[in-house]
């Protein structure tokens, strides 16, 4: 997953993997914050904690916070990867496998955030008047 995002061990360590004295444990914990430059693996763990703590509605907003593409089908698949790697009593798996199910609300919701929070922003907003998106910056 590490080389689907184009990172090297160093990016990974610590933030994604543990190291022990046995090897390497991957750590599927949510990360505190995501956004437009989070990679998808940890887009992924966001969404499954937002998930396990808050339902359909609070992994779509973690979606629409990350300026995915609502069916951005990279994420989907690392979604669909760790479901498959992971231990079927993870929590974090447990979670993924409800967003899998819900795939097609997450996405609906995550397009109306998108497409609300576009509406609210006025610099997003296209003007045929130049003058009025001068003054508004």
């Amino acid at each position: 997953m590490a080389q689907a995002d184009n990172l090297r061990l160093e990016d990974v360590r610590d933030a994604l993997l543990a190291e022990s004295t046995a090897g390497f444990r991957l750590l599927v914990t949510p990360p505190t914050h995501v956004g437009p430059n989070s990679s998808a693996f940890d887009v992924a763990r966001a969404i499954a904690g937002a998930f396990a703590d808050g339902g359909t509605e609070a992994a779509a907003t973690v979606l629409a916070r990350a300026e995915r593409p609502h069916d951005d089908e990279h994420l989907w698949a690392v979604i669909g990867e760790l479901v498959a790697q992971l231990p079927p009593d993870d929590v974090t798996a447990k979670a993924l496998t409800a967003v899998q199910r819900n795939t097609s609300a997450i996405q609906n919701l995550a397009k109306g955030i998108a497409t609300a929070q576009a509406d609210a922003d006025p610099v997003r907003r296209p003007t045929l008047f130049v003058a009025d998106q001068e003054t508004k910056r």
